[in-house]
């Protein structure tokens, strides 16, 4: 008998009706492929709310079918009124709500919703003219959250809109963390006991309001401030402007080009790797009677748990000293450990990151590096994105917290794009190698 095929389909209309709405009905509108054309609008009125939502049975389309469940919940119904009410443009409450949505589509599912349904290339573009439309510095607003934000930053390197957009992810993180602003959304936007603490949910959609519609006109107007503000390229009494050095943070400012090589992994490793049995004191069988008398804790049952693995990227900088030695240490704490060392390279085009361990293999011996930093935003970025294979999969970021770009040097803005993308993929920064190695330990198995 063969087995019935998966049904692919959606269906909010089994959830809990929401605040604010008189019914709970639902239809397809149309099928949409891409993160930004995917939608649900809903009716204030009598009439079914729709959704536009792919169909079929592959990954980019279940992905977008939780999406739209997700913006289901936490889209606020009659954005026009709102807008109305705090005096913003109705796509700023719709990118609010796309933010939000973003933040709990990843808690929700352990994944991102940006991966295969976002084109960000065009949208680089347009946020890099003269004076990009509102519209569209909102359209970028709405990817807060994703992956497809870092990469838009990342594409925007040295506009005079980058410091504005990242300055908004940071505003929002803000009010969403440090005023539980999340907490209060996921809360009480649904909450229909008490409708008084559905009001705490709306408030914290103003205030998001509020700030993306500060930082998009800010973002308008990004190019003519830059331009006011350039410095004179000429000194007092030099009319030609000779003699000017530059600054010293201007020399060399970005990050050098990430180039990966991948060494050969010829030895494998003997760590802990997968499933473990480790000792507790409940259970259905008694597996160490001995323990009763040698454990203070009495712990005779025991249980089966899985390893989390994790991604070590260390900086290979002279500053370091990282060995051969320590590699073996991080290996023996957890072999199913991905290891990416860094430095700035030999010279232009040569490798400057080498992936040194992964799926309990590791190279012979670590490449020679020649000593500087180059690419630890690149790195990190690379971390994250390509060798986490799972959002609970814990990074660790071993390094001294000093970052060097181009020319190896270092900036103020440097620094802040390191702390943006350690907050945003929850990376752990350690001193030494020894740090790494308790962490990991920490991390196998409630150890």
């Amino acid at each position: 008998m063969s087995k019935p095929k998966r049904r692919s389909m959606l269906a909010p209309q089994s959830l809990p009706k929401r605040v604010g709405v008189k019914h709970n009905d639902w239809q397809a509108a149309s099928e949409q492929f891409t993160l930004d054309s995917v939608c649900v609008k809903l009716s204030t009125g009598a009439k079914s709310h729709t959704y536009s939502a792919p169909s079929g049975d592959n990954p980019v389309a279940r992905r977008l079918r939780r999406y739209v469940l997700t913006l289901s919940r936490y889209e606020l119904p009659d954005a026009p009124k709102y807008a109305k009410r705090w005096a913003v443009a109705t796509e700023c409450v719709e990118a609010a709500s796309r933010i939000v949505s973003n933040y709990i589509y990843s808690d929700a599912y352990n994944d991102d919703p940006s991966v295969m349904t976002t084109h960000i290339d065009g949208l680089a573009t347009m946020l890099a003219s003269a004076k990009p439309q509102s519209a569209v510095v909102y359209k970028a607003f709405s990817l807060i959250g994703t992956d497809a934000w870092d990469l838009l930053l990342n594409k925007l390197e040295g506009t005079p809109i980058h410091h504005v957009l990242a300055s908004t992810e940071n505003d929002v993180d803000v009010r969403l963390d440090a005023y539980n602003g999340y907490r209060d959304i996921r809360k009480f936007i649904n909450h229909d006991y008490k409708r008084y603490r559905n009001y705490y949910a709306i408030r914290e959609y103003r205030d998001l309001c509020y700030i993306l519609s500060r930082q998009a006109d800010a973002a308008t107007h990004a190019q003519e401030r830059d331009e006011s503000t350039e410095p004179s390229k000429t000194k007092r009494g030099d009319e030609h402007g000779q003699g000017r050095r530059p600054d010293i943070t201007e020399v060399g400012e970005g990050w050098m080009d990430f180039i990966l090589a991948k060494p050969e992994l010829t030895i494998s490793h003997t760590g802990r790797l997968g499933r473990r049995i480790i000792a507790c004191d409940t259970g259905r069988t008694i597996r160490d009677i001995n323990r009763m008398i040698t454990d203070p804790d009495k712990r005779i049952f025991s249980r089966k748990t899985r390893a989390l693995g994790g991604v070590v990227v260390v900086d290979a900088s002279g500053s370091m000293n990282w060995a051969d030695r320590d590699l073996e240490r991080v290996m023996s704490a957890c072999a199913g450990a991905t290891v990416l060392m860094y430095s700035d390279g030999d010279g232009e085009g040569q490798p400057n990151a080498w992936i040194v361990a992964r799926q309990g293999r590791r190279v012979r011996h670590l490449p020679e590096a020649p000593g500087g930093n180059g690419v630890d935003g690149p790195a990190l970025l690379y971390a994250s994105q390509h060798l986490r294979t799972r959002r609970s999969l814990p990074i660790i970021w071993v390094s001294d917290g000093g970052v060097t770009g181009r020319g190896d040097v270092s900036s103020a803005q440097l620094h802040r794009e390191i702390e943006r993308i350690c907050k945003r993929h929850n990376i752990v920064r350690v001193d030494t190698a020894g740090q790494a190695v308790s962490m990991l330990k920490r991390l196998q198995g409630g150890m």
